[in-house]
């Protein structure tokens, strides 16, 4: 923006002021200076005074010099230009004061300076991951970013061989900071949190250290000038009897604390108890100083130590870990990550999740769901393509404290074609398994009946034997057409007619059925069963599962013992159904055997009663499941889809 559209002229003359000017007399002196006065500030150099977008001229030094004009009823023009030209422009007489100017001796020796109205102080900015900045002597042999002409070059002088990078205004500085060209910031305190907060880049930049060099903040004028400073002086105390200097600092700064003359003088109080004390401690400061910077030096040596660690043990993981912020840009990656994908670290830092090869293990909307919810995604499974091969990761997915997202991933293709090959090993396994099974379970009702047929000629006149092939063949056919039907069930089950039922009283029915068998061997049957719990499945199929698993803990038992039946709802709202028997439990090696087909531990039995049952409880939308030890029995759990009382399909 140039200097000419930049200028603006506030004019407050009105008939009040001329009222004003009537009724105070000491005003008179305002003929010995121009008609308007021309006050000059930095063209950028927020919040104190800064050309806005709009291209207004705004900011706390601009509202105050506005309120002094119409408390003094004299006429002003605010000229904005860059702050390397604002103090030649007042010593060439171009304007005739300086808006907003931090006291120092030496520029004491050039300007007059008028009763400060603020405080100011100067502070380090530098990158949030700077750990070796925390004051003046760190910036040796450093690149510091500053304003040309502004007061924190001299403040460098006192500090050797630091490189100072000088900028028209303290915005460039800061964005030189920003953008890593330098190792620190060193301006105006206030001014640079302000930057820093409107570009909202808070989690990018800190202060390093206390202030510095805490000064009066006051109007300049050229040395000499005294009827324009007291002029100045009386218009600051006028905007301060009226109020407006106190609605003017809350607008820029918040409310104020404390008034700033109170709190001048509380502070000179303070200094003087300081002064005095400081003579007390000065010796002990001088002792332990040197011990604190030991402490100080360990303790840096200790964060460089565990920065190096986390940084090694991120490089060295052999799992692949992506981070991205808040706003789905990825910040982090390690070596496994591009190594994994195959690609370079700028294919991946600094891109937007969506435009990155990562987005294929997990999409930006599940990203921005774990931030936003807090939730964390585990085993999840993706297939990406890799230089055109198709490779199965598996990632979790999980949050980073609100400040992002973090994704660590690996390639586990190989071990899961492992698992699809022994899956298919194990379904051939069963196969040959069951084949075997129906093989013999056929094998011996067929020897019998052959066996019978081939004593036939010779026996036929035989009472006896035509009584004996007359009983025993019909069972083993009845046998085989038993095992041909329970194969028929577990290969293709009949289509379950669904309906709502008491589950409870299904299983008194089948205790009943039972209760006769059960006394005969000497078994309890307890029963615990919470009223009205009612299912949906097929009543026949659920029916028949129970009874499977009845007679096999009663078969399992083979003699006095006890077994316990309940039913209630789980956490899942489902309904449960147990049975536990005190029988002598399953070996370990068996356990994971019980549902395959033809697999028996009884002297007889088919091994196909847990085989149907478990198909029938997936048929009806169930679940079955057992838990054994040895020695102590064994539990069936049944968990199938709970209903209100009454509610059918």
């Amino acid at each position: 923006m140039s200097l000419s559209r930049a200028r603006i002229r506030i004019v407050a003359w009105s008939i009040v002021v001329a009222c004003f000017l009537a009724m105070d007399a000491s005003c008179a002196g305002l003929a010995e200076h121009p008609t308007v006065i021309r006050i000059a500030g930095d063209e950028f150099f927020p919040p104190y005074e800064f050309v806005a977008e709009s291209g207004a001229y705004t900011g706390f030094n601009v509202d105050l010099m506005n309120a002094i004009s119409i408390e003094l009823g004299m006429s002003i023009e605010l000229i904005p230009m860059p702050w390397s030209r604002v103090r030649a422009a007042l010593e060439s007489g171009e304007v005739d004061a300086i808006q907003g100017m931090k006291y120092s001796p030496d520029r004491d020796l050039i300007y007059d300076f008028s009763l400060p109205y603020l405080s100011s102080a100067m502070a380090i900015f530098v990158r949030k991951d700077r750990l070796d900045i925390s004051g003046l002597k760190d910036l040796v042999g450093r690149r510091v970013a500053v304003q040309q002409g502004d007061i924190s070059n001299e403040a460098l002088r006192r500090t050797p061989t630091v490189k100072p990078v000088a900028f028209e205004n303290q915005r460039a500085a800061l964005e030189s900071l920003l953008a890593g060209q330098v190792d620190a910031f060193l301006g105006n305190r206030l001014a640079g949190m302000y930057m820093v907060q409107r570009r909202m880049r808070t989690q990018d930049v800190k202060i390093a250290g206390e202030p510095i060099d805490p000064a009066p903040y006051c109007i300049a004028v050229r040395e000499g000038d005294r009827e324009l400073l007291d002029l100045m002086n009386r218009g600051l105390s006028l905007v301060r009897q009226s109020g407006l200097y106190d609605k003017i600092y809350s607008k820029w700064f918040g409310e104020q604390i404390e008034p700033p003359a109170a709190f001048l003088k509380s502070r000179m109080r303070a200094l003087c108890y300081v002064i005095g004390a400081a003579a007390v401690v000065t010796l002990g400061v001088v002792l332990w100083n040197g011990s604190l910077r030991r402490e100080v030096a360990m303790r840096t040596r200790e964060l460089t130590k565990i920065n190096v660690l986390h940084s090694t043990i991120l490089e060295n993981s052999f799992n692949a870990i992506v981070a991205a912020s808040v706003d789905l840009e990825i910040i982090l990656a390690n070596s496994s990550a591009v190594e994994l994908l195959d690609i370079n670290f700028d294919q991946l830092i600094g891109r937007r999740w969506s435009d990155s090869p990562v987005s294929g293990i997990a999409g930006e909307d599940l990203v921005a769901d774990s931030i936003e919810s807090a939730t964390v995604y585990r085993d999840r499974m993706a297939t990406v393509k890799v230089n055109g091969v198709e490779r199965v990761m598996s990632f979790n997915l999980g949050p980073l404290d609100g400040s992002g997202a973090i994704l660590v991933f690996r390639d586990v293709t190989d071990s899961k074609r492992l698992e699809e090959a022994e899956a298919i090993r194990d379904k051939t396994d069963a196969l040959a398994g069951t084949v075997a099974g129906i093989a013999h379970e056929i094998r011996n009702p067929l020897t019998s009946i052959r066996t019978f047929i081939s004593m036939l000629p010779q026996k036929y006149d035989s009472p006896a034997f035509r009584e004996e092939i007359s009983k025993h063949v019909p069972l083993e056919i009845d046998r085989m057409s038993a095992i041909i039907t329970d194969l028929m069930e577990y290969a293709r089950p009949r289509k379950p007619i669904i309906q709502a039922f008491d589950v409870g009283e299904l299983i008194d029915s089948v205790i009943n059925t039972y209760r006769f068998e059960a006394q005969q061997a000497g078994v309890v049957v307890k029963t615990d069963i919470l009223p009205d719990t009612w299912v949906l499945a097929d009543r026949n199929h659920i029916r028949q599962v129970i009874v499977n698993v009845v007679i096999n803990a009663l078969e399992s038992m083979g003699g006095p013992g006890e077994i316990n039946i309940t039913a209630a709802s789980d956490q899942e709202g489902r309904a449960v159904v147990t049975v536990a028997d005190s029988g002598p439990g399953i070996p370990k090696a068996d356990i994971r055997h019980v549902f395959e087909p033809f697999f028996t531990t009884k002297p007889s039995g088919t091994g196909l009663g847990l085989s149907v049952s478990y198909k029938l409880m997936r048929e009806n939308g169930g679940d079955l499941s057992i838990e054994s030890s040895e020695g102590i029995g064994t539990l069936v759990r049944l968990a199938l889809v709970q209903v209100a009382e009454g509610v059918g399909v």
